[in-house]
């Protein structure tokens, strides 16, 4: 596991190889989402300065940006933006459920779908179980 500080968000990586998710592995992601969110909210209670910080699990969209690089920032009006306030991010609300999401930042892609799947290591499973998982080439996690 890895934590990067960043001005604006704070990018946490799960460095697996070239091996496959097995169960074990995305249990750990769900804990490791949950435990991120109960730190947030303890941090909340207890200082009082952070109060008024608006914190939120998002993830970052996989159409429009890889490797912390936006393909076509709308802001600057280039390719390969790498200002991490160009971004585009997904609050886990939104990739939770069984909405259809889609990118709406990408001019030049040929599917603007998110596919909520790769993210669903990440959320409790429907019926309780966890489904065996496999990184793909580009580093996302898929069925």
């Amino acid at each position: 596991m890895v934590l990067l500080c960043h001005s604006f968000s704070i990018e946490f990586l799960i460095l697996t190889g070239n091996e496959p998710f097995d169960t074990s592995d995305a249990i750990s992601a769900r804990d490791v989402r949950n435990r991120l969110a109960s730190m947030i909210d303890c941090m909340r209670n207890k200082f009082f300065w952070i109060t008024n910080v608006v914190c939120e699990l998002s993830f970052l969209c996989p159409v429009c940006c890889q490797g912390l690089v936006v393909n076509y920032c709308q802001n600057h009006h280039a390719e390969s933006c790498r200002k991490e306030e160009c971004l585009h991010f997904f609050p886990d609300s939104k990739l939770g459920n069984d909405i259809q999401v889609f990118c709406n930042r990408s001019a030049t892609a040929r599917d603007i779908r998110v596919s909520v799947e790769d993210f669903a290591p990440w959320f409790p499973s429907e019926d309780g179980k966890v489904s065996k998982w496999r990184v793909k080439e580009n580093g996302s996690v898929g069925i």
